[in-house]
């Protein structure tokens, strides 16, 4: 089956002349970034077909209402005061929202390096890593990577080599991959959706292969709705704006097999360290790594020390009551404030907590979705002669 006419089916808002254009072009990328298998195909298509409406987006746009940026980013634009010099104005926008983060440090950096590519990569730090595994001065030339081929290569080195998703796709943990490429789950029931789609139109056994050469057309831009409207980037991680979440780079070569001489105070004698390359079998994730890391829970104190306060105020407020007469004023301000304090109180510790949950899920999910893991070999020195 051709990646044509998976298309066609995966994308059914996806004009023909687009999809003969788009296929051989993801083939040659594609299998490139080792993205060839079923599982690994209807991952990446799951992903992309939120990010860009079905291959039909490639840039971010960001021309809004002064209205919709209060919807779209309530912390930024509390009122429409807020939101006025923004709207309808692009890359003032882009300035505000994506300015001193991600790698941005120029006045001018959110517009230059706003998201692109069916992946919408954003960021300065996420153009400089993508543009060296790529070997393109994308740092220097950001439009350079919204050219076709370069476009699809850039979305598999940021599934592959950017944020390492390939073996959570062969494990199926599209729901952590959706976390690697939004830094959440926003648009989740669509993205599944997809992605389930493509695992029914992909036959088993599926092997990508690259095109073979032709000449393909160049079609017309058009003009075509955001499909990120709805993001708040408040709640993005910072690799990916509108995937979410900082990039991890990767490196481009592997260590080389060494030997390294180590002198040990204790004896004197040398402890020899032997880095061994990954193989094929190291380089998969831990079995159950993610699943450990989606069922990450609160632990029971941090839940007690967000709920005693929550319900301590209310008990306080209530012997108070009953202790002393309603209509002493100094008796009604106590309980108002231990009510409102125990709740607010409560509420953020809670917040915090769940805030330390999440950066946890991350890191175990970091974990099992390394490809460069070593294996370290420690041989104890030779015992002393005599």
């Amino acid at each position: 089956m051709k990646l044509e006419e998976i298309l066609a089916q995966v994308y059914p808002h996806l004009p023909a002349a687009r999809r003969a254009e788009y296929a051989p072009l993801m083939e040659d990328a594609f299998a490139e970034f080792e993205i060839t298998t079923k599982l690994r195909l209807a991952a990446v298509l799951g992903q992309l077909a939120v990010e860009s409406n079905e291959l039909n987006k490639w840039e971010e746009s960001l021309n809004y209402s002064a209205k919709r940026l209060c919807a779209v980013w309530p912390k930024r634009f509390p009122s429409l005061a807020a939101a006025a010099p923004f709207a309808g104005n692009p890359q003032a926008l882009a300035n505000k929202v994506y300015g001193g983060r991600m790698g941005n440090t120029a006045p001018d950096d959110g517009w230059k390096y706003r998201g692109r590519t069916p992946v919408q990569l954003t960021g300065r730090d996420m153009y400089r890593q993508v543009g060296k595994f790529l070997k393109l001065p994308l740092e220097d030339n950001p439009d350079l990577v919204n050219d076709k081929a370069n476009a699809f290569r850039g979305v598999g080195c940021f599934f592959r080599d950017i944020k390492r998703m390939l073996n959570l796709a062969d494990q199926r943990q599209f729901k952590a991959v959706t976390l690697a490429v939004n830094g959440g789950y926003t648009d989740m029931e669509t993205r599944l959706k997809y992605y389930e789609r493509a695992l029914g139109v992909i036959p088993e056994g599926f092997r990508l292969e690259r095109a073979a050469p032709q000449t393909v057309p160049v079609l017309p831009d058009t003009e075509t709705p955001d499909v990120h409207e709805d993001v708040d980037d408040d709640d993005e991680a910072a690799a990916a704006p509108s995937a979410g979440q900082p990039a991890a780079a990767a490196q481009d070569v592997q260590p080389t097999p060494q030997v390294v001489t180590v002198d040990t105070p204790a004896q004197g004698a040398p402890v020899v360290v032997a880095v061994t390359q990954p193989t094929a079998t190291q380089t998969t994730a831990q079995p159950g790594a993610v699943e450990a890391a989606q069922k990450v829970q609160q632990s029971n104190t941090s839940k007690a020390t967000a709920w005693f306060p929550m319900i301590a105020g209310p008990v306080a407020a209530v012997w108070l009551g009953i202790k002393a007469a309603l209509d002493n004023p100094f008796v009604l301000a106590a309980i108002v404030l231990f009510v409102v304090g125990g709740f607010v109180v409560g509420a953020w510790l809670w917040n915090e907590s769940k805030k330390r949950q999440a950066a946890q899920q991350h890191k175990l999910i970091d974990v099992a979705a390394a490809t460069d893991k070593q294996t370290v070999v420690i041989n104890p020195p030779p015992a002393k002669a005599g």
